[in-house]
């Protein structure tokens, strides 16, 4: 369970030190295993921002595919205040794809990250687009949550344009 919010060591543990020197013994003796540097980056994710993204980079090269890594690496992004845009390129990788439950989740982000970035028109496009699957997996769990999202986006962005009925409709 190394890695898992059941292991984690609070920041300011006095074992905290310890425990980020076993990891980065880890990292250097197992840098080709993926799971070692996923591991490794949510250990540090809350202490060493910049370690947690250079272990998800690496581990990404390793598995340029690997979605759940990519997305873990846009949720980063968009707790570094000033990487909006990083947050937004990568979300945007992960949510290639057909249709699927997978896309529903990986999608509840981007709307909010968009509008975050600036970019208006892919936040738009975006709450559409989880508006659309959210019609589709009305039975799971992240319905209500996703539509939330969605219709919030879609509610700042109108009031931002002075639409105030459209806001209050959203």
């Amino acid at each position: 369970i190394a890695g898992t919010p059941f292991a984690q060591v609070h920041v300011d543990d006095c074992d905290y030190l310890s425990t980020a020197a076993l990891w980065m013994g880890q990292v250097d003796k197992r840098s080709k295993n993926t799971r070692v540097l996923v591991n490794a980056a949510n250990f540090f994710i809350h202490r060493d921002k910049d370690l947690a993204v250079d272990f998800f980079k690496k581990a990404l090269i390793l598995d340029p595919k690997n979605q759940d890594i990519q997305h873990q690496l846009a949720h980063l992004w968009t707790l570094f205040d000033g990487h909006e845009e990083q947050a937004l390129a990568q979300m945007e990788e992960t949510c290639k794809g057909p249709d699927s439950e997978d896309l529903f989740y990986q999608m509840s982000g981007l709307p909010s990250t968009a509008l975050a970035a600036g970019n208006i028109d892919t936040a738009i496009s975006a709450a559409t687009k989880l508006l659309e699957l959210s019609e589709k997996y009305r039975t799971n769990w992240n319905y209500g949550s996703a539509v939330n999202k969605a219709h919030t986006v879609l509610g700042r962005v109108a009031l931002k344009n002075g639409d105030i009925e459209g806001a209050k409709r959203h």
